[in-house]
Parts: C-alpha cells; structure tokens; sequence
C-alpha cells in the first residue's frame, strides 16, 4: 500500500527591484530641505524666531536646542554637514531598502558618515539623513504570489511504501497528522 504526502517550502516575500528614480527624488528633496535650512540661517532676525522657523521644516524633526545649534554653526562648519547629508544619504539609497527594514537602514547611516566630523556635526548629519531615507523597494504582492503557486505546482509527492503486517503505529503511541496520511 502506497502513501503520499506533498512537501515544499514557501518562498520568501519578494521585493521589486532597487529603484533609483526613489533615490534621484530624495537626493533632490534633500537638497531642497538643506537649502531652506541655508535661507533660515542666512536671515536676519531673532535666534529664537529662527530656531522655531528650523523647528516647523518637514519632514525633519528639529528640537529648540538642535535648531540652535544649526544657527550657531560658522558658515564652513555648516557646508562641511550639508555636503556630508548628501553624501550619506546617496550611499545609503544604493543598498535596496525595503519598508521593513528601513529602520535598520537608518541606523546603519552612522557608519557611513565621515570620521572627520565632530560627533555633534555626525548626530546632526545622522538625524538629517534619517529623516529623508525612505524605502526604494517594495513587496511585489503579484510576483510573491506567482512563486508560491509555482513552488506549490512543482511539488513532487512523496511516496512512502509499507509493506503487509508491517507496524506503522505501535499500540498507546500518539499519533499526529503524517501519520494519519
């Protein structure tokens, strides 16, 4: 008497490819939010003005005392963390980063930022990078689908063969779903 009983492994979600127009808009929407923090900085007026004005910039997240610091930097410091933002922020849009790990990728921002940075210029680099890095990939409902029908279609049965009076299940064993089929 034969017996068979289908066996496969699901496959793993998959991710549209890396797409770099994702990466090309950030890189210019990153620009266009470091040049609103230049035209603040460059106005005349009350620190404390200025520092709420830095404080209200989408979609950074700037605290009283971070928008300060910004305002006090010397216009040479201040380009030095501008250029690093960009920098950053164009490698990290390199590596695919899908919506569940974006976390992750905005963690791993420290380790791309120059050393030459002083640790407050690296923070401040770090927090702006953060903020603009989005996913450049997404889950491909269609093509994950796709694969999981064909990895269930190109399941080969397993056969098993017993031969007659052979004991399948001893007598008091508990006995679980494989060995039912």
């Amino acid at each position: 008497t034969g017996c068979s009983m289908p066996a496969f492994s699901v496959p793993s979600p998959i991710f549209t490819p890396l797409d770099a127009q994702v990466a090309r808009q950030q890189i210019a929407a990153t620009r266009g939010v470091l040049d609103q923090i230049v035209l603040v900085r460059q106005k005349e007026g009350d620190p404390a003005s200025l520092a709420r004005d830095l404080t209200q910039l989408k979609p950074l997240d700037f605290d009283e005392t971070t928008a300060q610091l910004i305002l006090a930097y010397p216009d040479a410091r201040w380009a030095r963390v501008d250029s690093q933002v960009i920098s950053v922020l164009d490698a990290a849009m390199r590596a695919p980063i899908r919506p569940d790990n974006l976390d992750q990728a905005k963690r791993s921002l420290r380790q791309q930022i120059s050393l030459s940075l002083s640790k407050d210029e690296a923070e401040l680099v770090e927090r702006i990078a953060g903020a603009l890095l989005v996913p450049n990939t997404n889950y491909d409902e269609a093509a994950t689908l796709e694969a999981r029908q064909a990895a269930r279609a190109n399941v080969k049965p397993v056969e098993r063969v017993f031969e007659a009076n052979q004991i399948i299940v001893r007598s008091g064993q508990i006995i679980g779903p494989a060995d039912i089929e």
